[in-house]
């Protein structure tokens, strides 16, 4: 069994640029963090024609396995997140816990049918719907918006370093693709 991530890109010319961008600067999670733990790492790849989304035209993110271990899927949600960011299109949402409009935001659409929302800045529209906040890069918690017990509690999970190793992959991506 396995899964896809993608972003839905602003145009067929911004996804050629994305695509063409990452080619050249995407790093695995195993180059990023240095070496498989022995949990199943799969080094996923970048795709345009993924297994569970079939939006051709402006489509890119990756496949991967059930078995994926955690921190490689942090990893890709991460930059999924950067690349809807900065090439995604974006869309409405209204809140199912609120039922307010949220306004329009880029997402990333989860196995072709659910399309998750990056919420960058909260604003009073987007307060108590049920998506987590991002930064300006795309990371955030893997579990919402909680915040300082979490960052520690992410820190013990995955290990003091992955964060700050992580977090500096995005920074090094995002400088790249503003100096392109």
């Amino acid at each position: 069994m396995g899964y896809s991530i993608a972003i839905r890109c602003r145009s067929v010319k911004i996804k050629e640029k994305m695509t063409a961008f990452l080619s050249e600067n995407y790093r695995t999670y195993l180059e990023v963090l240095g070496k498989d733990k022995g949990n199943g790492a799969v080094a996923a790849q970048m795709l345009d024609n993924l297994s569970y989304d079939h939006a051709k035209k402006t489509g890119l993110g990756f496949d991967y396995s059930s078995w994926m271990c955690e921190e490689e899927r942090y990893y890709l949600y991460a930059i999924i997140r950067w690349m809807a960011i900065k090439a995604g299109h974006k869309q409405k949402f209204i809140s199912e816990y609120t039922k307010k409009d949220i306004g329009s935001h880029p997402f990333y659409v989860y196995d072709g049918c659910e399309k998750y929302p990056i919420i960058i800045e909260p604003t009073e529209k987007t307060k108590g719907s049920e998506w987590a906040y991002t930064d300006e890069l795309g990371w955030k918690l893997p579990w919402g918006n909680r915040k300082p017990k979490s960052k520690k509690a992410l820190k013990e999970l995955l290990g003091k370093d992955y964060c700050k190793t992580v977090v500096a992959e995005l920074k090094r991506l995002n400088d790249l693709w503003l100096n392109k």
